[in-house]
């Protein structure tokens, strides 16, 4: 079974829409187009994903979002949006970044260039061609463009102007009295945002696209200029802070987590490398809200006695094997956990994020992972049975790593396509039992692992 409070019902809905930077939807309803677009979805997402995003080949500046009807074997929907202005689409990082990160090919590079394109949907904006680079600018104050200028907005145009700060054109007026210069200020703009926050709620936001109310996580509180969800300096971390799912295996769970090969007997689910077992919680396909903070805790008894390269839970980013952003690997040879971490496309698998931490071979083992965004904490302890008490053990095994000071930036780890999976990534399977398993995109000092339960480890 699979329990999910009501604030994360919200960001079920959310979660394919969340980006570090807002975007801007533009999904185009000719059967052929649509059709191109749901090829592409084919040809780059996993078919165990429910959504997922792939490159436009068409231009650097737009990206495809792709969905899957529950049971259906093929994308049913897919949508172009376009990136803000002067950003491009990163397939690695699945998200917008600056075009200099990027090695997309530019537009205005190609031997055929035009001297401009506009920038998607947006009315007002467009990409100016300098030397074979694509330069980001706005028409001015009440004009669009339209065929490759900037005309005045007509009284029946849809078009409504908007421009990010960095790109508002400088306006020049001349009168018969003298020459004077009128520098229009550089304002805040939400007109990029697909997002609106919600009056007398702070911890609210509207997703415009598809008119969902949804709600930052624990501790966070939305800011439209920014348009996300941002540290609330008043929040004071509550003493019962209830994981946001809780997946167990008393039974199938109704479709928020799809099980493949695993036995379930007496609420136990059972692994196997032969039978290829996995649970995938599509919930986290993109991960997006257990990025930069998280809390997991696992209950689980390894019974391998061969391959360390065991994963128990991860989100298996790449086809690249060992390469997920978020695993925790099982060796039962040396009685380790291996975490690992990746918050760099492009760094050596070397220099990623580790962390090994003990745990008793043959034994039921509870495992707490809390990471947020600075330092990464794991607390394991053996256990009797699986329902034994983890606070009164007197057995415990622990570590600590920290990633950021306090002064640096905090650290974000990269999106995934994947689902967070249990029991299996790139061929390499589990063979063991699982429990349960809790998780949620917070941290907080104390967690309640169930309503009638209060643990009291850290």
């Amino acid at each position: 079974m699979v329990t999910i409070t009501q604030r994360a019902l919200a960001v079920i809905f959310a979660v394919s829409f969340y980006f570090s930077h807002p975007v801007q939807s533009n999904p185009l309803n000719t059967p052929s187009f649509t059709q191109t677009l749901k090829n592409a979805c084919m040809n780059t997402c996993s078919k165990d994903t429910d959504t997922c995003y792939a490159e436009y080949s068409e231009a650097c500046h737009q990206y495809i979002s792709c969905y899957k009807h529950i049971g259906a074997d093929e994308y049913t929907q897919a949508f172009l949006y376009t990136c803000p202005l002067g950003l491009v689409w990163s397939q690695t990082r699945l998200t917008c970044i600056r075009r200099e990160k990027s090695t997309c090919p530019d537009k205005c590079a190609a031997a055929d260039a035009v001297p401009s394109y506009q920038n998607g949907p947006f009315c007002a904006q467009y990409y100016k061609c300098v030397d074979g680079v694509s330069m980001p600018t706005c028409c001015n104050r009440d004009h669009e463009y339209i065929d490759g200028q900037c005309v005045p907005i007509s009284s029946g145009s849809k078009c409504r102007w908007n421009c990010p700060p960095a790109y508002t054109p400088v306006e020049t007026t001349t009168e018969s009295s003298g020459n004077f210069t009128t520098t229009i200020a550089t304002e805040t703009t939400t007109e990029m945002c697909t997002r609106s926050a919600v009056p007398g709620s702070p911890d609210k936001y509207v997703i415009n696209d598809i008119k969902i109310t949804a709600l930052c996580a624990r501790g966070t509180i939305f800011n439209q200029t920014k348009c996300d969800c941002v540290n609330d300096e008043s929040y004071i971390p509550s003493t019962e802070c209830y994981p946001e799912m809780v997946i167990d295996y008393a039974s199938s769970n109704g479709g928020l987590k799809k099980d493949k090969g695993v036995d379930r007997h007496n609420g136990l689910g059972y692994f196997s490398t032969a039978k290829q077992s996995s649970s995938k919680i599509h919930h986290y396909a993109g991960n997006s809200n257990i990025l930069s903070h998280f809390n997991l805790t696992v209950i689980f008894k390894s019974e391998s006695t061969g391959d360390r390269k065991q994963f128990l839970i991860t989100n298996c980013r790449s086809d690249i094997v060992d390469r997920p952003s978020i695993g925790i690997m099982v060796s039962n040879i040396d009685g380790t956990l291996l975490f690992v971490a990746d918050d760099n496309a492009k760094a050596d698998y070397d220099s990623i994020i580790k962390m090994t931490v003990k745990f008793k071979k043959g034994s039921w083992n509870w495992v707490r992972y809390i990471f947020d965004g600075r330092n990464l904490q794991a607390t394991v302890v053996p256990l009797s049975d699986q329902f034994a008490d983890p606070s009164a053990a007197t057995e415990v095994y622990t570590k600590n790593v920290t990633l950021a000071t306090e002064t640096g930036d905090p650290i974000t780890l990269l999106r995934s396509q994947s689902p967070l999976t249990i029991g299996s990534c790139n061929e390499h399977y589990f063979d063991g039992i699982i429990y349960k398993a809790n998780l949620a995109g917070w941290v907080c000092s104390t967690y309640v692992d169930n309503r009638n339960k209060n643990n009291m480890l850290p």
